[in-house]
């Protein structure tokens, strides 16, 4: 978050974005947060979170929008944390300051290291989003509210945060966004998705049960595209940014066998979706080097994440592949 929205947030936000669900700011729990601010608390002796975000950043109505998605999601039998209504059943509210909160429940469970990744870890992690993406093909939302459509997402706004004098850069992007504006969209292949569903997405239980959250990120993109997202943050456990790591090509290979073994108890891909995947792989990459410019001081960088960042320009300007597996 940037000093200035940090600033903004005091006790008298914290208390106007609590009390519409009856949540005692005084116990809330700081948990961070990258581009929300995020809280631990109870309701009703239930283990909640508390998420609020600045409108520079959404509006109330995106909140909306992704609040009635993910509570369709987890009435259809998904595996999501629910959103929790306010007092007055509203998804969302305002606080002051320009902050909005939702609240969600906690879902159970861990982070799993990458250490302790396994072929069932895989399978349950494809058989979540499978479920999302079918469900996704039925969805209506509530047509006051409506999320964006995935160019529409302000880390796609690439002319407004990478530098101009980077013009091979500009130039891949523009290229590469013409390609996928060009894509056909149906029902089968285009809905709202997470559009984030890394790791650090969702916990699993003992017994292997996966619970997704922070569907901050979604919008209306191809589920090719949001199984590319799984893919890049994957492979990115080997190297950063991805396409050197020892190993990646027989990881991908490996972790795709089990992933689609879940995923196709839900949902079943499409053949042309592996042609186009080395493009949603790239628009992840070009995403995040606009989350760079963003979000970070860019005079100020550590030496490791200054040579990602270098990396990952040279990479888009030399179409460098995120992985040597042939789709």
């Amino acid at each position: 978050m940037s000093h200035e929205t940090t600033a903004l947030l005091n006790d008298s936000v914290l208390e106007t974005a609590a009390r519409p669900f009856d949540v005692d700011c005084k116990n809330l729990q700081d948990l961070g947060g990258n581009v929300n601010f995020v809280y631990a608390c109870e309701k009703d002796a239930k283990p909640c979170i508390l998420r609020l975000t600045h409108d520079s950043r959404r509006k109330l109505p995106d909140f909306q929008a992704e609040a009635h998605f993910v509570n369709y999601l987890a009435e259809n039998g998904a595996s999501v944390s629910r959103v929790i209504p306010a007092r007055d059943g509203s998804l969302a509210v305002q606080a002051e300051n320009g902050f909005s909160a939702v609240l969600f429940e906690k879902a159970p469970g861990r982070l799993l290291p990458f250490q302790d990744w396994t072929p069932e870890f895989y399978v349950a992690w494809g058989e979540m989003m499978g479920r999302f993406h079918a469900l996704a093909r039925t969805y209506t939302p509530d047509p006051q509210f409506k999320r964006n459509a995935w160019h529409e997402e302000e880390w796609l706004q690439v002319d407004t945060f990478i530098p101009a004098t980077e013009t091979l850069v500009l130039q891949k992007a523009h290229q590469l966004l013409n390609d996928l504006h060009r894509m056909p969209t149906s029902a089968d292949s285009y809905g709202l998705v997470h559009n984030d569903l890394h790791a650090r997405n969702f916990l699993m239980t003992d017994d292997g049960k996966l619970t997704a959250f922070d569907f901050d990120d979604c919008c209306y993109n191809w589920f090719a595209g949001d199984i590319a997202n799984v893919l890049y943050y994957a492979v990115g456990r080997l190297s950063r940014p991805p396409g050197r790591g020892a190993g990646e090509r027989e990881f991908m290979q490996h972790f795709l066998t089990y992933f689609l073994e879940g995923y196709r108890t839900q949902n079943e891909p499409d053949d042309s979706w592996w042609a186009v995947m080395p493009h949603f792989l790239k628009l992840r990459r070009v995403l995040l080097y606009v989350y760079y410019h963003k979000e970070l001081d860019m005079a100020n960088l550590s030496p490791e994440m200054a040579g990602v960042v270098e990396r990952t320009r040279r990479d888009i300007e030399e179409d460098f592949p995120i992985t040597s597996f042939c789709f």
